[in-house]
């Protein structure tokens, strides 16, 4: 036999064995869940267990964009939550607005006098003792389910810092008219473990933008952190004039990893009186843009030209965390990349003209203190030279694979609460229905199919369109804006020309106008007929109510006086209120029941029926039901065959072959019908 080990050795190496094991372990679950798409529990309890989260909302004269920011935290089914509203001694009805609440979740603190930005985040800072903290801008907004996913996320990945990706969404009230109410939603759904020096280099190298590091501006992150940077920043964790930019860096010398969630958790909100809004994109001498650098302590790094350039504020943050913390020594600025960056946003991004000579001249003066003119002159003619882009956000629609942009006056959102609870159905959608977002993606108008289906919350889709003041549960309700209506309310889900729609075959189970098809010309309205069709399921119903001519003529032949006829008249000519209020087609049992057998809506229901006028009007109520699919020249060659019916003698074939060349244009998407009854402005 061997010499035999003894006893402690082997216990020694039994436990260093399996330590090694769960090490082993843990970086294969690890690894499992970098590989795996993020799926947040949703349950009906609110959350009480587990550390305390605070949102730190800082505030200055934004009582507008404020209450809204406080309603997006105070829908979170969290008990275990703080919502701390630091008022920086605003002069509008701010305490007010947060007196309306009435939440015991919701604090307020007040400095008394007005700080610095980075003085006031400090300040509210020092009254979060524990659990885990993030930093809310004042017109910016959670999503409905962020803090329990902030949670989950925080006890699967036992992690000190979780950062997410964020939405995009400007106000009505931007100052850039364009650019008002756009929202632009990112749709990844991986959630990653990531080394934070090599996030850290990527962000110097100008490879990638400071929020991919645990920035506090949009993480969630342990106070344990930010308690140690504090020992060694003698006791202040903020440390630069942008304190979001700066605190990417101080988290990041704390931590050797974090968790980053592609599926965002929160909005960041561009409105009239954004800081950073107002100091990129608003008039160089605006108070509130010379207020920023007057009213802080905190000064760029000598040599660091004292003005709105992002690069200026990333590596100045990560000289001074560099420096306080005595971290990051290996890891060095790209400077040749630094201009890069500096001068192409400046010429390729959506900096107004009159703002670009003063970023230039800041550039070139920090290019000549590090011996880098050269380059500059290199960069500066490469860039310059290009043509400039439109001055525009990107218009709505689906940008393969990253994200999806929408007017958010589509959903009928004009804050960012109707931004957020929209912006979640949209992302429930492509997460809970992949293979159906996938197909609305690939349809004419992505973001109007995409918003149909979202508003829809995961129910078989009921459209209820050109729905007016009528607003039918259990549908999503469509109609045009209420700028285009004279006379009624509309209170619409979704906001849109009916005409521009465009759905995936057999998805919809029902499409219903309540006296709307009646304003749609002979064409339009058997191409609107054979897309309905089309869009329908197998089983799937269509359901239209019209005035009903044979009814009304009825009405007209035995009226006892010109007023009774004049009555009937108006009901099938429609109140030509507004451009679309004009009745163009006349409808009746016989007729609807021919169209329907006509365009593959076999089992057709026809009703005749009376409102509940005194006396009634006469209506027809005529309900199909798709039996069986169709194929698109079938569909084309039955509607050609209704028109052929319109004619009057054979002398109008012309005429005919004129409608059926529009019917083929307006299936084909190549013409857009338009109103062709003048309508007269109201005064």
């Amino acid at each position: 036999m061997g010499n035999l080990l003894p006893v402690d050795f082997l216990r020694r190496a039994r436990r260093f064995a399996a330590r090694n094991i769960r090490k082993l372990s843990d970086r294969m679950r690890a690894a499992d869940r970098k590989k795996s798409p993020v799926v947040f529990s949703k349950t009906s309890s609110p959350s009480i267990s587990g550390p305390l989260f605070t949102v730190i909302i800082p505030t200055v004269d934004r009582s507008q964009t404020l209450v809204d920011t406080i309603r997006t935290c105070l829908m979170q089914d969290d008990e275990n939550l703080c919502v701390l509203v630091s008022d920086n001694a605003s002069t509008d009805d701010t305490a007010n607005v947060v007196a309306s609440f009435s939440d015991s979740r919701l604090k307020y603190i007040n400095p008394g006098v007005r700080l610095g930005m980075a003085e006031h985040w400090e300040f509210a800072l020092s009254h979060v003792k524990e659990g885990f903290v993030t930093v809310l801008g004042d017109d910016d907004g959670l999503l409905p389910d962020a803090i329990r996913a902030a949670r989950q996320l925080t006890a699967d990945y036992d992690a000190k810092a979780v950062t997410w990706q964020k939405i995009e969404y400007t106000w009505p009230n931007h100052i850039i008219p364009s650019f008002r109410n756009w929202l632009q939603i990112p749709l990844g759904v991986k959630v990653e473990l990531l080394k934070t020096r090599d996030v850290v280099a990527e962000v110097v190298g100008f490879r990638a933008s400071y929020p991919r590091l645990p920035c506090i501006y949009n993480s969630f992150v342990s106070m344990d952190l930010i308690s140690a940077y504090r020992e060694k920043n003698n006791g202040e964790f903020f440390g630069g004039v942008s304190p979001d930019v700066y605190s990417a860096f101080a988290i990041a010398s704390q931590v050797e990893e974090f968790v980053f969630c592609q599926r965002p958790l929160s909005i960041n909100g561009g409105s009239g009186k954004s800081n950073g809004t107002l100091q990129t994109l608003g008039d160089k001498d605006h108070p509130s843009a010379r207020k920023f650098w007057r009213e802080t302590k905190f000064k760029h790094e000598e040599g660091l030209p004292q003005v709105a350039v992002i690069e200026f504020a990333v590596i100045d943050a990560f000289i001074k965390v560099k420096r306080s913390v005595a971290c990051f020594s290996d890891i060095e600025i790209d400077q040749g990349a630094l201009l890069r960056s500096a001068i192409g946003s400046t010429f390729g991004g959506y900096i107004p003209a009159e703002r670009r000579e003063e970023r230039v001249e800041a550039i070139r003066e920090y290019a000549i203190s590090r011996d880098l003119h050269s380059t500059f002159l290199k960069v500066h003619e490469q860039k310059r030279d290009v043509p400039s882009p439109p001055f525009e956000l990107p218009k709505p629609g689906y940008y393969h694979p990253g994200s999806i942009v929408f007017d958010a006056t589509t959903f009928g959102a004009q804050d960012v609460f109707a931004a957020s609870r929209r912006s979640s159905e949209v992302l429930d959608l492509a997460a809970g229905q992949s293979e159906l977002f996938k197909k609305l993606t690939q349809t004419k108008r992505p973001d109007l199919a995409v918003a149909l289906f979202a508003r829809a919350k995961g129910q078989p889709l009921r459209l209820h369109l050109g729905c007016g003041a009528a607003y039918f549960e259990g549908y999503v309700n469509v109609d045009f804006p209420q700028s285009e209506h004279a006379i009624m309310s509309v209170t619409p889900d979704v906001i849109c020309d009916l005409t521009e729609i465009d759905l995936p075959a057999d998805t919809v189970e029902e499409v219903r106008l309540q006296h709307v098809f009646e304003h749609l010309n002979r064409v339009v309205a058997i191409a609107s007929v054979i897309r309905w069709h089309r869009w329908l399921r197998v089983g799937g119903r269509l359901h239209i109510e019209t005035p009903d001519f044979e009814g009304s003529l009825r009405d007209f032949l035995n009226a006892g006086d010109l007023r009774e006829k004049m009555r009937a008249i108006r009901h099938l000519e429609g109140d030509q209120v507004d451009g679309w209020a004009y009745h163009v087609g006349q409808w009746f049992p016989e007729r609807f029941k021919h169209t329907f057998n006509m365009l593959g809506f076999d089992k057709a229901e026809i009703r005749q029926k009376a409102s509940g006028h005194s006396p009634p009007l006469r209506n027809v109520v005529a309900i199909g039901t798709k039996t069986s699919s169709r194929s698109a020249k079938q569909q084309y060659q039955s509607g050609c065959d209704l028109l052929k019916q319109f004619m009057v003698a054979e002398e109008e074939g012309p005429t005919w072959e004129a409608w059926a060349k529009q019917l083929a244009g307006v299936l084909g998407g190549e013409i857009l019908p338009q109103p062709s009854i003048y309508q007269p402005l109201l005064s």
